[in-house]
């Protein structure tokens, strides 16, 4: 053989040793270093966290503590009036049915029943003596429609009695 075969033979074995040594590096290699996030990433966390809670803080304070009545869907809770130990509020029937309805409220004296035809409006009052300042409380709703069953629901009243 001549110088030039064996230098082709040496330089195809080196390549060959070359990208052995590749390959078996690339497998064997090291796993990377699992994500830590930094002190600027951490800050960035806190800071929204912190904001958050302070939203948090001023929805449920009384800033935002708004008069709101709610039944459930077609029967709506209108002219909500909170006194001095008392609270009133009109049920009006947007639904195509007659409804025989009961409803009474958490800490408040005596159930209230009425007679409601479609269309129409019922006055609902209560006598809730030590009622606080800040009022958030469970209506129980029982109502009997066409079908003569009786159905329960509940809904909520809160606001600020002035």
């Amino acid at each position: 053989m001549d110088l030039l075969a064996k230098k082709r033979i040496r330089d195809k074995k080196r390549k060959e040793e070359e990208v052995r040594k590749a390959v078996v590096e690339e497998l064997f290699k090291k796993p990377q270093r699992s994500y830590l996030p930094s002190k600027r990433t951490l800050t960035i966390i806190t800071a929204v966290i912190l904001v958050l809670v302070i939203i948090y803080i001023i929805i449920d304070s009384e800033v935002l503590f708004t008069d709101e009545c709610s039944l459930m869907p077609g029967i709506d809770c209108e002219n909500l009036e909170l006194g001095q130990g008392m609270i009133s509020f009109e049920v009006h029937n947007f639904l195509k049915e007659d409804y025989n309805m009961t409803l009474s409220i958490e800490g408040c004296e005596g159930e209230v029943n009425q007679y409601i035809r479609p269309n129409t409006k019922a006055l609902f009052e209560f006598r809730c003596p030590g009622m606080e300042k800040k009022v958030k409380k469970e209506i129980y709703m029982n109502y009997v429609g066409f079908s003569g069953l009786p159905h329960d629901k509940t809904g909520k009243v809160q606001g600020t009695a002035g």
